[in-house]
């Protein structure tokens, strides 16, 4: 989290650039977000961290092509009942309209971003694979059950 990294520069752990550059693309992110989207009202961050993901290694071996590090979600709501009414609580981030993802890494196997018209994720309606430097941006309700 953009906390965690402050907390890291005031302890001289990493340099204050680090956290200036994290900022810089945020912002970039969001810009690029209101610009595509048409927003006219302000876009706040929720919150901003560096996840590094890597498989362990003894499910390598055992893992299906098929198998979701993410499982089909909506980052908003939480599909509910068998009409998969979608109640904005939590743990959702109820409180979010928009997401995006950044790849930051240039060598990545497998970790496609996935959107699905549903939310058993049976049928893709479209696949992101990873490079860096490419933004997943969309809107976070239940028009964009999306997985990994």
């Amino acid at each position: 989290t953009l906390s965690r990294v402050g907390l890291m520069v005031h302890a001289k752990l990493i340099s204050a650039d680090v956290l200036h550059l994290i900022l810089n693309v945020t912002d970039t992110a969001r810009d690029h977000i209101i610009h595509y989207f048409s927003l006219t009202e302000p876009l706040y961050f929720s919150y901003t961290h560096l996840v590094c993901r890597t498989a362990k290694p003894e499910d390598v071996e055992t893992r299906s092509p098929t198998d979701m590090s993410h499982i089909v979600h909506v980052d908003n709501c939480i599909f509910h009942g068998p009409d998969e009414e979608c109640l904005r609580r939590p743990p959702a981030y109820s409180f979010r309209d928009y997401s995006a993802i950044i790849y930051f890494n240039k060598e990545f196997e497998g970790g496609e971003f996935i959107f699905t018209d549903d939310i058993t994720g049976q049928r893709y309606q479209s696949m992101v694979h990873p490079k860096c430097g490419r933004m997943v941006a969309f809107s976070a309700g239940p028009e964009n059950p999306h997985g990994v």
